[in-house]
């Protein structure tokens, strides 16, 4: 039976993507592509070192038959995630020219693209499921068309993907998630205790959203049950004056001030009122308010503390072998960078490209569903600027996520980073069974 830990954990990570995905600003209605890719002349020899050390490839071209990969993608319409596609396409490049593809076969990327309706995620599927050269999937950012992608997937085909956006994908039998993403919010919980020390905190929430207002429930409920006071305010969602809700939170008297902001609006509202409210305490919030258009408004990220399913690629580290993944990620980033509008997500894609030439590295000659399959499931090694430990199956709340671990970063200013917790992982404190 579930406890009642687990079923906080749940509910939080159900509003939190709803949150994500659907209080998100009107994305533009086209498709971005890649103004190129990473090639021998984008990387270092050490850098390509370090990714062939990952994938377990060999230097060079893959020049044999392709192997048919499937992509699915929220693109084209409201909530679009264009900036996945354009990365993985780099990506995939990267491993098709420098890192052997697998064992010598190039990856090809069968595209499907759901632009906001939820028919064409069906459609997706049973185009996959139509194609015999097709073995397993990729999933970038999928939002509505999720549920009726996977149910009529119906664990055919096995999906790997960066972080799981929906109930439907957490679910899916034959679904592997690298990280939990906001299904892992949880973690604020623990960071706030353990490394805060924090015994208040001050929490702003939008009014009005079921959605959030489920978010900002379970949210109190996990640190009240840590011992945690909170204080909570509301903002109107349409609002652009939050310094009443900043007030109204106790966010000048509290250890850590928790804003649940998602897109670029709110971040930056809430950025410019707490430039007029003297508050003290640390900031912690999402890494979704890491993009092009709050730098730009602001100036400048905000000093803020982000919570990220990801290391950090434009931190360093004093492990060697992340910081040597840094760098290799830094060299691939930096052309496709003027191109993406949220620098967070370059490092997911990248890691889901390398982890799945990783996993097929070995049955390139005789790869099919099952073999993939069996591959990802069995995978608990850690990921290429990822989680130390993946888990599939290991969450019953979340079978499909493979690891609810987070890393939390200060921003310092002018492109200066600092780890808030040391170089650990922080996983949710919820019991796995």
């Amino acid at each position: 039976m579930p406890t009642r830990r687990t079923s906080i954990a749940a509910a939080l990570a159900a509003a939190m993507v709803a949150i994500a995905l659907t209080a998100c600003d009107k994305a533009p209605d086209t498709t971005a592509e890649p103004s190129g890719s990473a090639t021998s002349e984008d990387l270092s020899a050490e850098s390509v070192r370090t990714m062939l050390a990952y994938t377990g490839g060999k230097e060079g071209t893959a020049d044999k038959t392709p192997i048919t990969i499937g992509y699915v993608n929220s693109e084209g319409g409201p909530n679009a995630f264009p900036d996945y596609t354009t990365q993985i396409e780099s990506a995939v490049a990267l491993v098709n020219s420098k890192l052997g593809g697998i064992d010598g076969h190039p990856i090809q990327l069968k595209k499907c693209l759901v632009p906001g309706v939820e028919e064409q995620g069906q459609k997706c599927a049973q185009e996959f499921l139509s194609d015999p050269k097709v073995v397993a999937v990729l999933e970038g950012a999928l939002d509505t068309g999720a549920q009726s992608f996977h149910s009529t997937l119906g664990g055919k085909l096995p999906v790997l993907g960066m972080m799981a956006t929906s109930l439907a994908g957490a679910h899916d039998r034959n679904a592997y998630y690298l990280s939990g993403g906001q299904f892992g919010a949880a973690s604020l919980v623990t960071y706030a205790k353990e490394h805060l020390k924090a015994k208040s905190v001050a929490m702003i929430s939008a009014a009005g959203l079921p959605v959030a207002v489920q978010a900002a429930t379970a949210l109190k409920n996990g640190f009240r049950a840590a011992g945690i006071d909170v204080t909570q305010a509301t903002y109107a969602p349409t609002s652009t004056d939050y310094v009443p809700s900043i007030t109204a939170s106790g966010a000048q008297k509290a250890d850590m001030v928790l804003p649940l902001v998602v897109v670029p609006g709110q971040c930056l509202a809430l950025a410019k009122a707490l430039q007029q409210v003297p508050v003290t305490a640390p900031v912690v919030t999402f890494n979704s308010c890491l993009g092009s258009a709050v730098e730009k408004g602001l100036g400048d990220y905000p000093k803020w503390t982000y919570m990220s399913p990801t290391v950090n690629g434009d931190s360093t580290d004093a492990n060697p072998e992340t910081a040597a993944q840094i760098k290799a990620y830094q060299e691939w980033f930096t052309p496709l960078r003027p191109t993406v509008t949220t620098a967070a997500s370059g490092v997911q894609s990248l890691q889901l490209t390398l982890t799945l030439a990783k996993l097929l590295q070995g049955s390139g000659d005789t790869v099919t569903a099952q073999t993939s399959a069996a591959s990802f499931k069995s995978f608990t090694e850690p990921v290429f600027l990822g989680s130390p430990r993946i888990a599939f199956g290991a969450n019953p709340a979340f079978p499909a996520v493979g690891s609810l671990a987070n890393r939390f970063y200060t921003y310092e200013g002018k492109d200066t980073w600092k780890d808030a917790t040391g170089g650990q992982w922080v996983v949710p404190a919820i019991p796995r069974s």
